[in-house]
């Protein structure tokens, strides 16, 4: 998963801390995608664990320890299948 920051504010991903569904998600050395929107000036990734993951809805929280507030201005949830992570085809 990964979150961009942008336009106003902290722009600083350092203190991000993100769950999905109550689960603690941890931060990924995975290369965003290339395809972000212009506004975004920052960008943090995050690997979600499968067992977090549900059918139907799925709750995103979000939080930060920074003093200055942040605006969060793009998400995006990729799903790869393990086999290809194992096969080094996409980090």
């Amino acid at each position: 998963m990964f979150i961009g920051l942008g336009e106003e504010g902290n722009c600083d991903t350092t203190p991000l801390k993100v769950r999905i569904n109550g689960e603690l998600c941890s931060t990924s050395e995975s290369v965003p995608p290339s395809h972000m929107h212009p506004i975004v000036k920052t960008i943090a990734g995050f690997d979600v664990p499968l067992s977090a993951v549900k059918d139907g809805y799925n709750r995103l929280e979000v939080a930060s320890s920074a003093i200055e507030p942040g605006k969060i201005v793009w998400v995006e949830i990729d799903v790869i299948p393990s086999e290809i992570i194992k096969k080094g085809e996409k980090q």
